[in-house]
């Protein structure tokens, strides 16, 4: 039951949309590009809360997720050096050069199972470079999510597409994973959804160990000065000058996995949809931008 139940909270896959979908505004700071400049290589931030910002419905899972950017977006999959297989995202051993981004999802349970007063959920997300799902896709997307106090993990490909949606222009989109049916008696809410999409020139913060500095060894050597008298000096090797090896220089080269559009009027469109049982609920968030 325990497996189950943290199963249900985590998986946030999608299947085909209903035909109905409400859309509104989402509220400001939803969606933002850091940098916001026109042109530049940059990253998708999303930070998405309650029915407002994220169109979460209360006591509902979503069955599906999409994430929908304007035309003018341009995406560049070689700067990420890596691609996770789909053996190694069902595995949860994607390398750690296929990221693309990062993120959490915090839900809130309730029924028998909770208490009175219902438990709290957090999912810690990792977005992987997968190969492309269908012809005309940039690349495939791994949403892989792990939740931290059971260490329950998944995972689901999904794919990054061209679309023609009135302003949007790029959708990431999730679908065919299979959700668990839910026992009797509880209910899930998501409440927070964050997401930080972005690699090549500005890859996601990982933590990785500081190198020790190597200490360079020195000698003792007798020598005379100009008078005749002997001087100990202590002679060290010059640090030799590394050159950066080609693979190195083309991983700089290879740009930014998202480059902003070249022109600005103020903001940009990113949109989050979720699809329901119910229905599908759409959020528009406007990204500020400069020229």
């Amino acid at each position: 039951m325990r497996r189950l139940v943290i199963c249900i909270l985590v998986l946030c896959g999608a299947t085909a949309a209903p035909a109905a979908a409400s859309t509104s505004a989402a509220p400001a700071g939803t969606a933002k590009l850091d940098p916001g400049t026109a042109g530049a290589g940059a990253h998708l931030l999303l930070d998405a809360q309650g029915s407002a910002g994220g169109g979460f419905h209360r006591q509902e899972i979503p069955n599906g997720l999409a994430i929908g950017l304007q035309k003018g977006f341009a995406f560049d999959p070689n700067a990420v050096a890596g691609i996770c297989s789909d053996d190694a995202a069902n595995n949860d051993q994607c390398p750690p050069n296929a990221i693309i981004g990062t993120g959490s999802l915090d839900v809130f349970a309730e029924g028998y199972a909770f208490g009175p007063n219902g438990q709290n959920f957090t999912a810690q997300l990792t977005f992987y470079r997968a190969n492309p799902r269908q012809s005309g896709d940039p690349m495939g997307v791994v949403f892989s999510f792990k939740e931290t106090s059971s260490g329950y993990h998944g995972a689901s490909i999904g794919r990054l597409r061209p679309v023609d949606d009135g302003p949007l222009g790029w959708e990431i989109r999730w679908d065919k994973l299979p959700i668990p049916d839910l026992p009797p008696g509880l209910h899930f809410t998501l409440e927070r959804l964050r997401a930080n999409f972005g690699a090549g020139t500005a890859t996601p913060p990982v933590r990785v160990q500081p190198k020790k500095k190597r200490r360079h060894r020195c000698r003792r050597v007798v020598k005379r000065t100009r008078s005749g008298h002997k001087k100990t000096v202590l002679v060290c090797r010059k640090k030799k000058k590394h050159r950066r090896s080609t693979h190195a220089r083309a991983a700089q080269a290879s740009g930014a996995l998202i480059t902003n559009p070249g022109t600005c009027t103020g903001s940009w469109r990113v949109r989050l949809e979720l699809d329901y049982p119910s229905g599908t609920e759409q959020r528009d968030a406007d990204a500020p931008c400069t020229s």
